[in-house]
């Protein structure tokens, strides 16, 4: 695993007091040949570390799901609907950042599978609430179980208040994003 970068001390909020991009510790990149003044890596850089460890997140679960014909995705789902009952398929496209044709597509398998049971509003029949079946709860449970697995072995080396800060952090961000 690379280094991380260091942190100045410095008053500025961005590193050093001048506001220059903290240096990578090493100086260069790995592999990059330059000499890294100036430079801090790729890892100084909170998109790139949340991109690269998605990616194996999503990787190691798809694998966890595979055998129950589920993917992240679609876990994904299952847990935003247990978490949000009777939400509308542009509630849940929004909240997941799904666009709104693949969002119905996702509805429509889970719906063929029995995992999702649609109902149309009273008020407004081209709507609809969305609700986990028996079906859906039972594989919810069996889905999460497995993604925690994987979690649960990246995380393993973090010791559990830093896990938890880690957590709280990005779901502070998180909700900060939604409201810009």
């Amino acid at each position: 695993m690379p280094s991380r970068p260091s942190r100045s001390t410095q008053s500025h909020p961005r590193g050093g007091s001048d506001g220059q991009i903290p240096r990578h510790q090493a100086g260069a990149t790995a592999g990059s040949g330059e000499s890294g003044v100036g430079d801090p890596g790729p890892e100084a850089l909170l998109g790139f570390l949340l991109s690269q460890l998605g990616v194996v997140v999503r990787e190691r679960t798809a694998l966890e799901l595979e055998p129950l014909g589920m993917s992240p995705r679609t876990l994904g789902l299952l847990l935003a609907l247990a978490m949000q009952p009777g939400a509308s398929q542009t509630q849940l496209s929004r909240r997941l950042r799904i666009d709104r044709t693949t969002m119905s597509q996702l509805i429509d398998d889970l719906t063929r599978g029995k995992l999702v049971r649609r109902t149309s509003l009273a008020d407004d029949r081209r709507s609809h609430q969305l609700a986990l079946t028996a079906k859906g709860s039972k594989a919810l449970q069996q889905g999460f179980d497995r993604a925690r697995r994987v979690e649960d072995a990246i995380t393993e080396q973090m010791d559990s208040s830093r896990l938890s800060a880690l957590k709280m952090g990005l779901l502070e961000l998180l909700e900060r994003s939604d409201t810009q």
